[in-house]
């Protein structure tokens, strides 16, 4: 009934957890486990899956992005419904039950995922409507960012429980049918790496079918853990703008996204200028002057590749 679709790079220390709170809680007869390993470069994921039978793992030369290696394993896929995991997700109790029964249960949901929790069972971001111009001028000046995160995080209907429609879900979880994501030809390969979960729901929900928030199906998750460092991180800073400008200059236009571009090149600007006047931030400051360069060099057209 369901393919299990998990791209792997460098996250060895996490995948395991992922692939065993599966198991745990999950009928394996109903489904299969496709692992593709994006060219990592410690070399251990076989060892440390070991015990597990049955798991197709496919290998790759080099990484050639999450959208890619999702794709890939689609291929491979032999079931009516794809799952996509994040290798840092970890399965609980019940939560692919209720997004199977959601999905199966209407004809006109097409994409539909979990709440994500983080260690303390605090509610992550993981969902949105679709980026407009308000949303990127929080993101790139900072401002009302956090409160509008918080309501998005917070709904009533998580509280009670209730589904509830989204506009795009978070690559690390999302449950959709495999015709589906055939006929909206997968995640774009061009998109490296973010974005390219936007861009696909995009595509679904321009097809008329809904995205929806199963409150009660939860999932663990240890947030960026392939790109993550101590600091900045070099990768998710230009991934994500790289992939923005990819993203709307499908969707939104040149007038917009010359306008977008002006606002993170002056929003990051402003975030250092706000800095110099918190002294309690200064520690901070080596790493911020790396992001915002980054992220200005990426919006002049100036830094094309890392």
């Amino acid at each position: 009934m369901i393919s299990i679709i998990i791209v792997n790079y460098n996250t060895e220390a996490y995948i395991k957890k992922c692939v065993k709170s599966i198991i745990s809680n999950y009928e394996l007869r109903k489904t299969e486990i496709i692992i593709v390993d994006n060219g990592s470069s410690n070399g251990k994921l076989e060892e440390v899956l070991s015990e597990y039978e049955g798991l197709n793992i496919i290998y790759l030369p080099e990484n050639n992005g999450f959208g890619a290696g999702c794709n890939l394993g689609v291929k491979y896929a032999t079931k009516e419904y794809l799952l996509f995991l994040n290798p840092d997700i970890i399965v609980t109790k019940n939560s692919i039950e209720y997004l199977l029964e959601t999905i199966t249960g209407d004809k006109n949901i097409g994409v539909c995922a979990g709440i994500l929790l983080d260690e303390n069972n605090k509610v992550l971001y993981s969902y949105n409507n679709f980026p407009d111009l308000k949303w990127e001028f929080k993101e790139a000046f900072g401002i009302g960012l956090k409160n509008t995160i918080n309501k998005l995080t917070s709904r009533e209907e998580i509280k009670k429980e209730i589904p509830f429609e989204v506009d795009w879900f978070h690559g690390a979880c999302m449950l959709m049918r495999k015709d589906l994501f055939e006929e909206v030809g997968g995640f774009d390969e061009n998109i490296f790496l973010y974005y390219e979960d936007v861009d696909i729901h995009k595509k679904i929900k321009g097809k008329g079918y809904k995205i929806v928030c199963i409150p009660k199906s939860k999932f663990y998750h240890y947030e960026r853990s392939s790109v993550r460092e101590s600091g900045f991180s070099k990768v998710y800073y230009y991934y994500m703008n790289k992939s923005k400008l990819y993203y709307h200059n499908i969707y939104s236009g040149k007038g917009k996204v010359l306008l977008i571009r002006l606002m993170f090149i002056y929003g990051s600007i402003f975030k250092f200028i706000s800095l110099i006047f918190r002294p309690n931030k200064w520690i901070e400051i080596p790493n911020r002057i790396k992001q915002y360069l980054l992220t200005i060099g990426i919006h002049l057209n100036i830094i094309r590749n890392i």
